[in-house]
């Protein structure tokens, strides 16, 4: 895992944060911004060739439920991967595939941040959230690392 985790520094020491490049909700709901797949991928991709890396994201199962599988890959062949459950988005007036077609954007965005420590300052998780407005508000706030651990 040598070759790996060196050529993995190499590119968090590169990507700090990615910017928010995309606005929705509103309609009656809160408008968040967040930074899209697209342009996480346009940040991070190039650096992970620079490196000798290269990521896939295939769909998985855990425990025959839905999943996301993100897998980091060095040219030397060392590889990790880990597992990311989807769930529906719980989006309105939309079907089902259509649900699982977000929340599997979603789920390859936050494994590619995840993976690299990226911090992308988006707040359209709210959005997904089954917490009452008060505490999506709250969550939007930064938190000193004390207030982490008390949820």
């Amino acid at each position: 895992m040598s070759e790996l985790a060196k050529a993995m520094a190499e590119v968090q020491s590169r990507v700090l944060s990615i910017g928010k490049d995309k606005t929705a909700g509103g309609g009656g709901g809160p408008r968040y911004t967040y930074a899209t797949l697209g342009n996480v991928i346009e940040r991070l991709f190039p650096l992970l060739a620079e490196h000798g890396l290269c990521v896939m994201q295939p769909l998985d199962n855990i425990n025959g439920e839905p999943a996301l599988r993100t897998i980091i890959m060095h040219q030397g062949g060392e590889a990790i991967d880990a597992k990311f459950p989807l769930e529906k988005a719980g989006m309105k007036g939309v079907n089902d595939a259509q649900q699982i077609g977000a929340a599997i954007s979603y789920m390859r965005r936050y494994g590619l941040c995840s993976a690299f420590g990226l911090i992308t300052e988006d707040d359209d998780a709210a959005c997904l959230s089954k917490r009452p407005e008060s505490h999506r508000q709250a969550a939007a706030k930064p938190q000193a690392a004390s207030d982490w651990e008390k949820g």
